[in-house]
């Protein structure tokens, strides 16, 4: 069976200092968290942005 890289480090890791381990895997999550919610925040801006172009080509006769 083929075991990633980071597996091996990471058990040990986990057995000789489980403090740090948790507070690696809450940094971890905490890290996570913040990218997922600044993606959904870009996407959700250039959607209205996208939105409001549209609205605008269509308001001076571009579109439709």
């Amino acid at each position: 069976m083929v075991v990633s890289p980071i597996v091996e480090p990471a058990q040990t890791l986990a057995t000789e200092s489980p403090v740090l381990f948790g507070v690696l895997a809450i940094v971890a999550v905490v890290a996570t968290v913040s990218v997922v919610k600044f993606a959904v925040s870009l996407a959700i801006r250039l959607a209205v942005i996208a939105a409001i172009l549209l609205g605008a080509f269509m308001a001076i006769g571009y579109l439709g």
